[in-house]
This record gives structure tokens, C-alpha cells and sequence, in this order.
């Protein structure tokens, strides 16, 4: 991934973010899982579970409108907990996934995952501190059958 197209992403997520600032971060990663860019952001509190899917949901969206590309989210609210399924979505020849890990402060957590995410890498995402947001965009290098390769790596 382009370091402009890396900005350009983290410009967007940080712009729809700011409703709900305080105690998170967005991390872009590469495929390989290595770390492009890193924003803070504040503070989300840990009971508006409902209105944070609601921002992801608009943020994914909002990244992939101000980038040209074309994609799918659709969000879930599942009782006091939520999830969010994301499609892939292909922006200049590359896949982009969109992946959050909510932890809540007594231990329980409520995650988000892209089904290409293998299971170590969610593992290491629910060792995180409590009560830390994370958002990683991973970015696979694709051509018109991107889709199709991610779902076929995703074992």
C-alpha cells in the first residue's frame, strides 16, 4: 500500500471518529501485518456499544466513498454486545478489510473480524488492555479476483 493511500484512510477514519473520541486507536497494517500508521484516538464510552457500530458501520463507508471504491457493511447489535460483518471491498487494485476489537472493561469482550482474519492474529487482538478500541485495516494487494483469493486464504 501506497503511503498516500495510507494517509488518505487514516484522514477519513480520524474525521468520523471525532463524535466519539477518548481511549482508542487506528492502526493501518500491511498484509503482512506490520504496522503502517498509528492514530489515538479519545474516548468511547463503554455503553454506547450500539452507537459505536453505528460509527464503524458510517466510517467504513466513509473510507470507501472518499477513496472511489465499492463495498458492503452491514451491522448487527447483538443484545448489549455487537458485531459488525464488513465485506471486502477493493480500492485501487487492492482488498481492504475493516476489523475492530472492543474490549469491555470486566474482562468480557464484544469483536469484530473480517473473515480472512486468522485466528492468531485474533487471539493477539483479545490480549489487548481492557477497554481498548482497535480498528486494523489490512491491505492485500488484488486484482479483479480479490475477493475471491481472501476467501480462499482465509483457512
Amino acid at each position: 500500500m501506497s503511503v498516500g493511500i495510507a494517509r488518505e484512510i487514516m484522514d477519513v477514519l480520524e474525521s468520523v471518529s471525532r463524535p466519539l473520541r477518548d481511549n482508542g486507536s487506528f492502526l493501518l497494517t500491511d498484509e503482512r501485518g506490520l504496522i503502517i500508521a498509528e492514530r489515538l484516538v479519545a474516548d468511547v464510552p463503554t455503553n454506547a456499544f450500539a452507537a459505536m457500530a453505528s460509527l464503524m458501520a458510517h466510517t467504513a463507508k466513509r473510507v470507501l466513498s472518499s477513496l472511489g471504491g465499492s463495498g458492503n457493511t452491514t451491522v448487527t447489535v447483538v443484545s448489549d454486545d455487537f458485531e459488525i460483518h464488513s465485506r471486502g471491498f477493493l480500492v485501487r487494485n487492492k482488498m481492504f478489510q475493516l476489523s475492530v476489537v472492543v474490549h469491555r472493561p470486566r474482562g468480557r469482550f464484544a469483536y469484530l473480524r473480517h473473515r480472512s482474519l486468522r485466528r492468531g492474529n485474533v487471539e493477539r487482538l483479545l490480549g489487548k488492555a481492557a477497554d481498548e478500541i482497535q480498528w486494523k485495516l489490512h491491505a492485500h494487494i488484488g486484482e479483479d479476483s480479490a475477493l475471491e483469493n481472501i476467501a480462499h486464504t482465509q483457512h
